[in-house]
């Protein structure tokens, strides 16, 4: 950025920039694109470390695994900023990577916002009285977590059943 600034500026101005040195700002500004994108990839995944609820970490560390595969570039050749088409396709795989991991967890968060209501509920819901529709609330939240088809879910099902036994507790 600096460079490109500066050429900028002394060609403005008049000077003779040197050719060698006119060359580099054309592939520095070739890049500069790719530089904001990867800035942009790196903050998605500098935040997400924060942003990922911690019984769920087990669920999408294969989201993530791809992710951090795509970054150091595994299973492909060394990847130099001389090629501005692999470049692209490279940044390209990155944001699908990136894509992936932010909908994996934001599609986790709400799962787990909707099991919470359900939870709450039970603490509502009279067991004496309305034993089967507290025990259809416990059904209905066994089964988005059946079909939120995410594996290792060890973790996150002794959490929720932590967060139901507390609502069981409650009714006694």
């Amino acid at each position: 950025v600096t460079l490109l600034r500066e050429v900028r500026m002394f060609t403005a101005m008049g000077f003779a920039v040197p050719h060698a040195i006119q060359q580099m700002a054309v592939q520095a500004n070739k890049f500069y694109q790719s530089g904001v994108a990867l800035k942009q990839v790196a903050n998605v995944y500098n935040a997400m470390g924060k942003d990922i609820i911690p019984c769920t970490m087990a669920m999408i560390q294969a989201s993530a695994r791809h992710f951090e595969d795509t970054i150091t570039a595994k299973g492909s050749g060394a990847l130099t900023w001389s090629n501005e088409a692999d470049t692209e396709i490279f940044i390209e795989k990155l944001r699908k990577a990136s894509t992936m991991l932010t909908d994996d967890n934001r599609r986790l968060h709400k799962l787990h916002a909707d099991i919470g209501v359900l939870v709450l509920d039970l603490f509502k819901i009279d067991l004496l009285r309305s034993k089967d529709r507290w025990v259809g609330r416990v059904r209905q939240i066994r089964e988005i977590m059946a079909r939120s088809r995410f594996e290792k879910q060890e973790a996150w099902a002794l959490h929720w059943d932590w967060q139901i036994y507390k609502a069981l507790e409650h009714q006694y």
